[in-house]
């Protein structure tokens, strides 16, 4: 009776700590606000109060099985499933908490490769003005993806899809010197974008958080360097959060963005929307749109000929196993409405391209052939039609510019060029000096990229430094990571059946603690239900022991674990829903604890079980915590 006595007192004091804890927090709340939060859910019922333990029972993790028709992708589902997104409308989502603890994770790691370089983190307007993009000629040139609105006096504004303008004019407006220079200066932030068909969940969507660096530069030494340290710091972030095998840079194109170099950081994935070509030898990477390679076997040998009519040309071509494809070009500042289709046809050029019959042509290869003032109307088959043709191009694989034929068409005289328009395929010899390899393509998804602007923002906004008796414009860079993309891209390349595999840095927790050890739901006083009640209480206390030393023995846990309390859940539904949600480790302290002393420990990357010591455990999960430890 006296140990019952000081038992009930022992636990009546405790109860009062923590009742006197919640009255604390209650009386330091804002007024008019309250204390929703069950004390008793985060902090352990044997502990001071001030020792705080995070409790599943406690979170929110609103999972489901019911998914909308539209989800096609495995990491949308995920999302959904796990309870780390919901829909707000088309293309824009709520962040739940267990997401945003992923992405504060993945935030603190960028946020420590920029600023090891000598980044500077500030916050750019998200609404601005149209001014400075009608200065750069991007309010024309970008299309209907450029969110617009006006405000009520009628002034043009856009969501910011980047903030290329706005930083250069911040810049310029402050008259800064050279010797502060290069300068580096990123955000982290929401962005815009008008997607014609949002999907696959936050892989394209209309609204994603993005992390955009813009360097400035006086030489153009500055800026190689520059762009060299950033590419390597790309993959210190992606070698940081466990997928530095997973992610190449690829040679790519710029886009409207500008920029004579630029590389996109790819994440292969079958989801993704993007073709990339690999050298199976050498590091070659590029986008299709780019890449070049050498077909296996070259065409027949062009002669000079003489033709009476088109159809006959055409004919010969297809002879020689080649195609004919016309290309119907217009001059950009052929803008008005009131030209008249004769006074438009008769400022449209006609060409004739000349390709092997398995290649087709691209589009961003054949604008570069074309002066800077024309732009693409059309591309289409060529059969002979009576059309009058400008020009001709012949693919370069199939001859050079030093024997490109002459061809004699209807009394015209033609000199065709030899250019580079069509797609790389898989099987092509990579171009890369002294490799010997073959190109495959793959599919990826986009991450980041990284450009080198030149002059193309600072010419127009007037960014200059006073350098040597003389204003000098400076040389800029862009470098950019899709945050919410890279969560879900991880989601894509890393899951199972069963969900999420979480790279352990970014994992939302990384341990959960499971006791198992039910409490009985029969309310009869017979001896095998306080037995089982004594079990579950025995394994719950084991549970807050193994979460005290973890804690304390690898401080870098500290917040990142959980223990599921919840009496009303089968250890199977606990365990499932660990494996979904993705939890690195998961413990079990059940029957070996209570027998050998062991923890039954799942590694969720590779689905390993093992029964192992406290501080073996303790040896492995250092071992892990150091593989994606900071270089610096």
């Amino acid at each position: 009776y006296l140990y019952l006595f000081l038992f009930i007192q022992r636990q009546a004091i405790q109860q009062q700590e923590v009742v006197n804890m919640s009255i604390r927090l209650a009386f330091s709340l804002p007024r008019g606000k309250h204390l929703h939060c069950s004390a008793s859910r985060w902090f352990s019922s044997n502990s001071l109060a001030d020792k705080r333990r995070v409790l599943r029972s406690g979170l929110w993790i609103p999972t489901t099985r019911e998914l909308p028709a539209d989800v096609v992708s495995t990491s949308h589902s995920l999302l959904l499933r796990g309870g780390f997104i919901r829909m707000s409308s088309a293309g824009i989502y709520t962040f739940l908490p267990l997401l945003l603890r992923s992405l504060q994770k993945l935030t603190k790691i960028i946020d420590e490769e920029m600023q090891a370089i000598g980044g500077q983190k500030l916050q750019l307007p998200t609404l601005l003005s149209a001014d400075l993009w009608k200065k750069t000629g991007r309010w024309s040139s970008v299309g209907p993806e450029l969110i617009r609105l006006k405000d009520r006096k009628g002034s043009d504004y856009c969501l910011a899809p980047t903030h290329e303008e706005a930083i250069t004019d911040l810049v310029a407006k402050e008259n800064i010197s050279y010797k502060q220079l290069p300068l580096l200066l990123y955000q982290i932030g929401n962005k815009y974008r008008d997607e014609p068909r949002p999907r696959s969940g936050l892989i394209r969507c209309r609204e994603f958080v993005m992390k955009d660096m813009y360097s400035f530069h006086l030489t153009h030494e500055q800026l190689k360097h520059t762009y060299s340290v950033l590419k390597q710091s790309y993959f210190e972030v992606f070698r940081r959060i466990g997928l530095s095998d997973k992610v190449v840079a690829a040679e790519a194109d710029s886009g409207n963005i500008g920029g004579k170099l630029t590389h996109e950081f790819q994440l292969l994935a079958e989801i993704g929307d993007d073709q990339i070509m690999l050298c199976d030898t050498c590091k070659y990477a590029a986008n299709v749109e780019v890449a070049v390679g050498s077909p296996q076997a070259h065409c027949h040998t062009l002669e000079n000929k003489v033709f009476s009519n088109w159809r006959e040309f055409a004919d010969h071509l297809e002879s020689l196993s080649l195609s004919c494809h016309l290309v119907r070009t217009k001059k950009q500042s052929l803008t008005s409405t009131n030209i008249s289709d004769k006074e438009q046809a008769a400022e449209e050029t006609l060409s004739l391209i000349i390709l092997p019959s398995s290649r087709q042509i691209n589009p961003i290869k054949l604008k570069s052939q074309l002066p800077a003032e024309e732009e693409i109307v059309w591309i289409g088959a060529y059969a002979g039609e009576n059309d009058i043709i400008s020009r001709v191009f012949v693919e370069e694989c199939i001859t050079s510019n030093s024997n490109a034929p002459t061809y004699q068409i209807e009394g015209t005289i033609f000199h065709t060029k030899a250019v580079h328009v069509q797609n790389a395929m898989s099987g092509d010899k990579c171009n890369e000096l002294g490799c010997s390899g073959h190109l495959q393509m793959k599919k990826g998804i986009e991450v980041g990229q990284i450009f080198s602007l030149e002059q193309k923002y600072s010419k127009a906004l007037g960014l200059k430094v006073f350098h040597e008796n003389s204003n000098v414009t400076l040389l800029m860079g862009c470098f950019g990571l899709g945050v919410t993309r890279i969560i879900a891209s991880v989601m894509e390349a890393c899951n199972d059946n069963d969900g999420i595999i979480w790279p352990f840095p970014l994992a939302p927790f990384k341990i959960i603690l499971i006791p198992i050890g039910q409490k009985s739901k029969n309310k009869s006083t017979d001896n095998n239900s306080n037995n089982n009640n004594n079990t579950a209480e025995e394994m719950m206390n084991k549970c807050r022991e193994v979460y005290d030393l973890l804690e304390s023995k690898i401080p870098s846990l500290r917040g990142d674990l959980v223990i599921d309390d919840r009496e009303d859940i089968s250890p199977g539904s606990k365990m499932k829903e660990s494996l979904l949600i993705g939890y690195p480790v998961m413990i079990i302290i059940g029957q070996a604890f209570r027998e050998k002393g062991l923890l039954e420990v799942h590694w969720r990357e590779n689905s390993h079980k093992e029964l192992i010591d406290f501080n073996t455990l303790l040896t492995l999960i250092q071992q892990k915590e150091s593989l994606f430890a900071p270089r610096f």
